[in-house]
C-alpha cells in the first residue's frame, strides 16, 4: 500500500544500534513482529505500542523505540510481514477519521500518531508523536476545518490526515426471535450490545476477541396485544444461555446471537354461582387460588401452545353449597386440561343448594294470654327464598 511506504520514507535514519528482535510469544511484547531501536519507521512503531496497550517507557515494550522489521531499508524488503493492514490492524480511509477516538492511529500519508482523546466530529483530536527516528514523544493537537459539504482534520505539521487504523473490528448481530401462531419475526423490539440499544436487528461493529455483552428486555410486545417473555439466548454455535446480559468474546466471524421469546397468553378461570357471583376457590396447577384467577401459558417454538390444568372444587359461600355441573364448553368433566391458543376465559358453571344452619336462634317472645312473637336467625344468603 502507498500509504505504508511514504510512513517509512519520513521515519528513516537507519540504526541497527541496541535492536532488541521481539516475537510473538513473548507475552510481555505487544503482538505484532517489532524490533526496538531509535531508528526509522519509530514514529509508526510509537503509535502502534501505544495502541497495543504499552505506556510510554515500559520496561519491556517501550513503546518510544518501536519499529516496524525492514524499516530500516528503502524501501522495506520485509513490510508485508508487518501487518500493518492485515492481521493486526484495519485501515479506515477518509479525511472525516469517521469513527476514530482514543486508542486509534491516525494516518498522514507520511506520518503516524497515536489517538489519545477527541472523536470524529469534535472541534479538535488530541494526539501523541514522535516527529523524528530517535524523538521523544510529545503532543499536538488536529484541528477540524470545513472541507466542502464536509470537514477534515488538520496537523499542524503533517497536513491533513488521510484516514486512521484501529484494531481489527468484527460486526455483531443481536436480535429478538419473537413467535406467533407458528411463524417467527426478528424485525420487531429492541435490543443491546454492549449497552448501546437499538431494534432489533442491531449490528455493530467491536474490537476483535474484546469481551462485551448483548442483552434483551422482557417482556415485549408483539404482535397487539400479546406480550413475549425472554426465556434465552441462542448462541453462534447453536447452544442456548439464559443469561441476560450475556457476555460474549467478539470473534472474527458468526458473531449473530438471536434472543428467543415465547408467547405469553393470559388465561383466566372463574366460577359462576347461581346467585352467588364468580367468587369462591378454584384449583390451578394444583394450587387452589381465588376465583376468578388469570394464569399465564405460553407458545413455544418447536413446542406449540403450552397446557395448563384447572380443577372446579367444592365451594361453600354465604351458606350455600355449591356442587359443580359443566364448563362453558359444556364439558361435564371436573378437571380439565387446556391449551389456549389465544387469550382466553373457562368458566365453571355450579348449582347450589343451601345448608342447614347451625345456629337459628329461635326465640318466642310474649306474656300469658298474649299472641307470641318468635324471632330467629336470618340464612347468611339474602337470597334464599326457601
Amino acid at each position: 500500500m502507498r500509504h505504508n511506504l511514504s510512513l517509512v520514507r519520513h521515519c528513516a535514519v537507519a540504526s541497527f544500534l541496541n535492536i532488541l528482535v521481539c516475537t510473538w510469544v513473548l507475552a510481555q511484547h505487544i503482538a505484532p513482529p517489532h524490533s526496538h531501536s531509535t531508528g526509522g519507521g519509530v514514529c509508526w512503531g510509537y503509535a502502534m505500542g501505544r495502541a497495543s496497550g504499552k505506556a510510554e517507557g515500559d520496561a519491556t515494550c517501550n513503546p518510544s523505540t518501536v519499529i516496524p522489521p525492514g524499516a530500516e531499508n528503502e524501501p522495506p524488503s520485509s513490510w508485508a510481514n508487518w501487518n500493518i493492514n492485515g492481521a493486526y490492524w484495519q485501515y479506515m480511509s477518509g479525511e472525516q477519521l469517521q469513527g476514530t477516538g482514543p486508542g486509534n492511529i491516525v494516518y498522514f500519508g507520511a506520518h503516524a500518531a497515536y489517538v489519545v482523546s477527541g472523536s470524529s466530529g469534535d472541534a479538535t483530536i488530541s494526539v501523541r508523536e514522535i516527529l523524528t527516528a530517535g524523538g521523544t514523544p510529545q503532543d499536538a493537537t488536529l484541528t477540524k476545518e470545513p472541507y466542502g459539504q464536509s470537514y477534515r482534520y488538520h496537523h499542524p505539521q503533517q497536513g491533513y490526515a488521510s484516514g486512521y487504523y484501529r484494531k481489527w473490528h468484527y460486526p455483531v448481530t443481536a436480535r429478538n426471535e419473537f413467535i406467533h401462531n407458528g411463524a417467527l419475526s426478528y424485525n420487531t423490539g429492541t435490543v443491546s450490545i454492549g449497552g448501546q440499544s437499538g431494534n432489533s436487528p442491531l449490528t455493530i461493529d467491536k474490537l476483535g476477541n474484546a469481551t462485551t455483552t448483548v442483552s434483551t428486555t422482557t417482556p415485549q410486545q408483539f404482535p397487539t396485544n400479546y406480550w413475549q417473555a425472554y426465556r434465552r439466548w441462542r448462541k453462534p454455535d447453536g447452544n442456548p444461555d439464559q443469561s441476560n446480559p450475556l457476555s460474549i468474546t467478539v470473534q472474527p466471524s458468526n458473531n449473530l446471537y438471536t434472543a428467543e421469546f415465547d408467547k405469553e397468553l393470559n388465561v383466566t378461570f372463574q366460577n359462576s354461582f347461581v346467585g352467588g357471583g364468580n367468587g369462591g376457590s378454584i384449583k390451578v396447577q394444583g394450587v387452589t387460588q381465588s376465583s376468578p384467577y388469570t394464569a399465564h401459558t405460553y407458545e413455544v417454538k418447536n413446542a406449540g401452545f403450552q397446557s395448563i390444568n384447572v380443577e372446579a372444587i367444592y365451594n361453600v359461600v354465604n351458606g350455600i353449597e355449591y356442587t359443580f355441573n359443566h364448563w362453558n364448553d359444556g364439558s361435564t368433566s371436573y378437571s380439565r386440561t387446556f391449551a389456549p391458543t389465544n387469550h382466553s376465559t373457562f368458566t365453571a358453571y355450579y348449582t347450589g343448594k343451601p345448608l342447614p344452619m347451625t345456629n337459628y336462634g329461635l326465640m318466642a317472645i310474649g306474656k300469658v294470654a298474649e299472641p307470641v312473637r318468635l324471632t330467629w336467625n336470618e340464612h347468611p344468603n339474602l337470597e334464599r327464598t326457601s
